[in-house]
């Protein structure tokens, strides 16, 4: 599995950044009958049950066929071209830093296809710890990085040029280097403090 390829580094990395975005796996399993094994990861959930969620959003940093339907549920996660919102942190570049940090620990590792989660809860809301706010401090987001096992495989390279060449426009599955580009500079967009809520 990918996650044994990069479990001591994920390991050293959550341990040295304790305030990390990445999905937290607790377990790595397999289970074995009739000479077919199955592998199968424990996760824990980006949201606690106390945050009442009333949105959700799976951010890649692409806009290419990102867009769901209106009257979405809430247990449906909602994409790119849904997300209007300003995501306001006290201090940005300290948030940045953070993300970046995980960002590069995915990039040495050749990922690419992760999501930035933010669920949507109204302010009144418990808060767990990776909470951030809106403008009007109307709304609670609760975030993390997930879907972190993806490898830009033959499969994902073949891919990306059959939609270019078909489509004649940059495809949504790009390798590991524009993927970060794209990845951290749509969060850049999305994620201010208050002044750059102000600003835009």
């Amino acid at each position: 599995m990918n996650l044994e390829a990069m479990m001591l580094d994920y390991a050293k990395h959550v341990l040295a950044n304790p305030n990390t975005l990445l999905t937290k796996f607790c377990g790595l399993y397999s289970v074995t009958r009739d000479s077919n094994t199955v592998h199968y990861v424990v996760m824990m959930n980006v949201f606690p049950p106390e945050f009442k969620l009333i949105e959700q959003y799976d951010l890649k940093g692409s806009l290419r066929n990102r867009q769901t339907g209106q009257h979405v549920p809430a247990h449906i996660a909602r994409k790119d071209k849904d997300f209007k919102r300003l995501l306001v942190v006290f201090d940005a570049r300290t948030f940045h830093a953070r993300l970046e940090r995980d960002v590069a620990f995915l990039h040495s590792h050749g990922r690419m296809d992760y999501s930035f989660l933010v669920g949507v809860a109204p302010w009144a809301s418990a808060r767990p710890a990776a909470v951030l706010e809106s403008i009007d401090r109307a709304e609670l987001f609760c975030v993390g990085i997930i879907d972190i096992l993806t490898t830009f495989t033959w499969v994902r390279q073949a891919e990306a040029t059959l939609k270019r060449v078909l489509d004649h426009e940059p495809a949504s599955c790009v390798d590991p280097d524009a993927y970060r580009d794209r990845f951290l500079q749509r969060m850049r967009e999305r994620i201010v403090d208050e002044a750059g809520a102000r600003a835009a």
